[in-house]
């Protein structure tokens, strides 16, 4: 990491924008408290450029009774949620936000909370309010607005979300999110590593071992802990296994329950099952939980173990080939998916997708090649 001399309020906001102009991109912007320090708060802008594996971070310090700063989301939209974020849990304005509507608080949530500052107890008992969440319209003949949630027949996070169509297209649609809002990073104050390690692996089930692979390296990373070559290795094989996992979860419910192509939900469930199944045979859950630790990993893999999991994941990888070609020779699921949601490649470098998003909008962005952790600079990406 190599962090950049503090800059004030107005020249963060320049220098963020003068390393954009240059080719690098905003990976992540976040708040701090560091009253108790210097009675200021933090604000810290990551980047990064293709080809260089060095993240850049430029800081500013914001005076506790006035945190404010010009907003980058004026000129980086990929900076529009973190703005929000850091405006709702540490109060801290971004001046000039195109959209200064709350994020993750809700009408109930009484205005001036925020959850993140450290004099805001993790127990506090809120007393319930009523702030008005204006949602956007759009007028005209033959446009319809159709509400739909927050409460869905599913067990899907719940979302609140507001269509305004003409006929079957869709004019704009505004999503309301963070129902479920944990608060991980006020429980997870004043606890140790081992004990905030399962808050950590339970943000997301979809995520578990990435969740906990990323909080051990960081951990790692400030006492200067060493980890061995085969713990890196094993680690890695697990963060593939999720990552396996949870793709063919995604493909399934995409083609499946979303455009009702139900043999690609039957067996695509069927297939990610299995994989599931090799977890809680090898770990003892469902869920890659419990393996990866501060130092290493909880266990060495047996080579029975191992055998089992590469005899299983040639199986998923063969099954999904087939199952994956009777998709893409299917008339019906490619006229319902070919043309929706696409994401021409300028938009999704201006919003800062990342990941599969990314690459399906042919914007080369792979974490683990551009900035490889655990054991991934041993593995060739396609």
């Amino acid at each position: 990491m190599n962090i950049l001399p503090q800059v004030d309020g107005e020249k963060f906001t320049q220098e963020v924008n003068s390393l954009v102009d240059q080719g690098y991109r905003l990976a992540w912007l976040f708040g701090t408290d560091d009253r108790s320090v210097d009675k200021t708060f933090g604000v810290h802008a990551i980047l990064t450029a293709e080809g260089q594996e060095e993240w850049l971070e430029v800081s500013v310090r914001l005076p506790e009774d006035n945190p404010r700063y010009p907003a980058l989301t004026t000129t980086i939209m990929g900076a529009i949620w973190f703005e929000k974020y850091m405006m709702d849990m540490f109060g801290i304005v971004a001046e000039g936000h195109p959209d200064p509507r709350r994020l993750v608080h809700h009408e109930n949530v009484p205005l001036h909370t925020h959850p993140l500052r450290k004099d805001f107890a993790w127990n506090t008992v809120m007393k319930k309010d009523n702030v008005p969440f204006p949602m956007g319209h759009v007028e005209g003949n033959g446009i319809y607005e159709i509400p739909v949630g927050p409460i869905h027949a599913g067990i899907i996070e719940p979302g609140h979300f507001r269509f305004n169509v003409a006929g079957e297209r869709i004019i704009t649609l505004e999503g309301k999110l963070f129902f479920t809002h944990k608060g991980v990073e006020k429980l997870l104050e004043g606890k140790s590593v081992t004990a905030a390690l399962p808050y950590v692996e339970r943000i997301s089930d979809d995520t578990a071992a990435s969740h906990a692979l990323t909080f051990v390296q960081a951990v790692e990373s400030i006492c200067k802990c060493k980890v061995s070559e085969r713990a890196n290795l094993l680690r890695t094989l697990v963060a593939e296994l999720e990552r396996m996992t949870m793709h063919i979860h995604d493909m399934a419910n995409i083609a499946g329950m979303g455009t009702g192509f139900s043999i690609m939900a039957a067996h695509g469930f069927r297939i990610k099952e299995n994989l599931v199944r090799v977890s809680e045979k090898v770990f003892g859950n469902r869920f890659w939980r419990g393996y990866i630790v501060p130092g290493g990993v909880a266990k060495d893999l047996a080579k029975a173990d191992l055998h089992h999991i590469k005899s299983v994941g040639e199986s998923v990888i063969t099954e999904m080939r087939d199952l994956l070609k009777i998709g893409l020779e299917s008339d019906g699921l490619l006229e319902r998916m070919a043309t929706t949601g696409v994401l021409r490649k300028e938009v999704a470098i201006a919003y800062g997708a990342v990941g599969l998003p990314a690459r399906a909008s042919n914007v080369k962005i792979d974490v683990r090649a551009d900035h490889p952790y655990a054991a991934y600079d041993k593995l060739s990406l396609n």
